[in-house]
């Protein structure tokens, strides 16, 4: 399991703190880590809070005879709650006692360990959880194995923190309010929720009672479908927009509901995307869209499934969804943005990025980007979206989309990934511009992890024909712009100009390889300027500099790159590529840069 903070250092801070009173709190903070110890005088017990988020997260505790002990009398006994509600050790000559009380507070245990010196237990927890750490003298268990100190404590550690809001999106094209919890939900009354505009809630919009929720059991988000006239009220507010949340509106699992959220205190976001980019493949959302199906065929069963591929659109973004479940492994979606060109790539086994031993022999396809998610279940799970520059290196575009995906299942059957990209990502042509006629051209599969050894495997969509993974040679194509007007089919936007790929030309740099400085020459033909961009980038994909940035009139030109990064550093010996890029096209050189 990982990561392990055992070894880690905590931020900590103390407080608050009665002056008066005989109780201490300590808060310790590591990454999504937050653990709140309280101490009071004269017990002998710590009682602990814990703020994990969704991950599951496992916790020891060893205890260890003291010295004296370890020299005269170091047995150590067997504490186990016929309940499961406490479990630890316990001296039996001097009654002296360390365990876990767990009672209701949402931890359970995991499993018992030993070392040398020392034996403990390991316990589990998810959200927000309570427990005690009880330190002292107690007496003999009963022939039940009931320790009576404990057993007085297991009322005393419930569940007493309800669920706290982390985050709040409107959507205005599907007229949907989402809530994310730091824990799971069982159910959140509408009629106590609220959007407001600017802190001093001078115009409040509270949902109707009636209000649908996309949920159907409990989970770590609310989405709330707002009806026509709710929708209207909220989109009719300026400025800034703030959640109020009545107390006890949402409630956990247990039924422990929430404290009240004041305007001002929860901002809500507005996204701009069609689609709720959150995981939860909604048949509403993607009701219009157009779909691959592939499902029950996968050789690794339904827990490693891919069983849709999803394509839609509007002017502003790509939409994409793998529908499906990954369990323990994780699964990649290759885009061609111009299939049956002579860009992208074929062979991705010595990539930097997510190399799982890809290639690709469909006739035409050769990926420029990879969507990539790993789904352990487990705090490490993550995602993001890489453009292919050549068969060894990518370059991180995670940041200019929009992504989200479900690893613990919480949306069932409905989980998955979802990813809205810019037009402008995939092209460059600017907002809402895609060349005339373009095509997509998509596949995805299932692999095992970890690099270097992982491969594609389990099942893929579509199919393979005849390859076995990890080669692929099958790919989905999807026609966006049929009218060769240069928008997408149906975002009812002027077209643009086409552009002739051969006007522009990036030609080898000299001298190659280079010491110092080396020249890059490109042409641009026909009888009009354009505009072009001309970069540098590492092997791993990373922008170096960017040497030319502008409209070029026709002719030839020529930029010098004299081996110094944007911020005027020398950059070390290596390769490094040259990439000319021109309405949505682009051409990439290798450079070796010597020392």
């Amino acid at each position: 399991v990982s990561p392990n903070y055992q070894h880690d250092g905590y931020g900590w801070a103390i407080g608050p703190v009665d002056p008066a009173g005989p109780t201490v709190t300590l808060t310790l903070i590591r990454n999504e880590v937050a653990k709140t110890v309280e101490l009071t005088e004269g017990d002998s017990f710590f009682d602990v809070v814990y703020d994990v988020g969704p991950a599951t997260h496992w916790i020891q505790a060893g205890f260890s005879p003291s010295l004296v002990d370890l020299v005269w009398n170091a047995q150590m006994d067997r504490i186990w709650a016929p309940d499961a509600a406490y479990m630890g050790q316990r001296n039996p000559n001097t009654g002296v006692t360390a365990a876990w009380v767990l009672g209701s507070g949402g931890a359970g245990h995991q499993r018992d360990f030993s070392g040398t010196l020392m034996k403990g237990d390991e316990i589990k927890g998810e959200g927000v959880f309570q427990l005690r750490l009880f330190a002292g003298v107690t007496s003999a268990p009963d022939v039940s194995g009931d320790v009576a100190e404990l057993r007085a404590m297991v009322p005393e550690v419930t569940d007493t923190i309800g669920p706290a809001v982390t985050a709040a999106v409107y959507y205005p094209a599907t007229d949907r309010l989402q809530l994310t919890f730091d824990q799971i939900v069982a159910g959140c009354d509408p009629s106590g929720v609220a959007v407001v505009e600017g802190a001093g809630a001078t115009t409040v919009v509270t949902l109707p009672v009636s209000t649908p929720v996309s949920e159907t059991g409990p989970a770590i988000t609310r989405t709330f479908e707002l009806d026509a006239g709710t929708a209207a009220a909220v989109e009719a507010l300026a400025g800034d927009l703030y959640l109020t949340l009545d107390a006890d509106a949402a409630l956990d699992e247990s039924g422990v509901g929430n404290l009240a959220v004041a305007a001002g205190e929860a901002p809500v976001d507005v996204a701009g995307t069609a689609v709720a980019i959150d995981g939860n493949i909604e048949a509403g959302e993607w009701e219009s869209a157009l779909a691959l199906a592939d499902s029950s065929d996968s050789a690794w069963t339904a827990a490693n499934e891919i069983d849709r591929l999803l394509v839609h659109w509007d002017q502003d973004y790509l939409y994409l969804a793998i529908d499906g479940q990954v369990s323990a492994n994780s699964w990649l979606l290759y885009l061609d943005v111009d299939p049956g060109s002579a860009s992208g790539q074929t062979d991705l086994t010595a990539i930097d990025s997510w190399e799982r031993g890809a290639s690709f022999s469909a006739p035409g396809f050769a990926p420029d980007f990879q969507y990539a998610c790993y789904q352990h279940q487990s705090v490490w799970d993550g995602e993001g979206f890489w453009q292919l520059l050549s068969p060894t290196a990518t370059q991180d575009r995670s940041g200019e989309v929009e992504s989200a995906f479900d690893s613990y299942h919480t949306f069932g059957d409905a989980s998955g990934s979802e990813i809205a990209i810019p037009w402008n990502t995939l092209y460059g042509l600017g907002a809402g511009a895609v060349p005339p006629g373009a095509q997509l051209a998509l596949a995805a599969s299932i692999c095992w992890d970890p690099e270097p050894g992982g491969e594609l495997g389990g099942d893929s969509a579509p199919d393979n024909l005849a390859a076995s993974l990890p080669v692929i040679d099958n790919a989905w194509i999807v026609t966006v712009d049929g009218d060769g007007d240069g928008r997408p089919d149906g975002s009812g936007l002027s077209p643009v100009p086409a552009v002739d790929p051969s006007l522009v030309r990036l030609l080898p740099n000299v001298p190659n390889p280079f010491n110092p400085v080396t020249t890059i020459h490109f042409e641009v033909s026909g009888s009009e300027a354009v505009d072009v961009e001309l970069t540098i980038y590492d092997l791993r994909g990373r922008l170096v500099t960017t040497l030319v940035r502008g409209s070029m009139a026709p002719g030839a030109h020529k930029a010098v790159w004299d081996g110094r990064a944007a911020d005027g550093r020398p950059v070390s010996a290596g390769t490094y590529f040259s990439r000319l890029q021109s309405r949505g096209l682009a051409w990439t050189r290798p450079l070796s840069l010597v020392k």
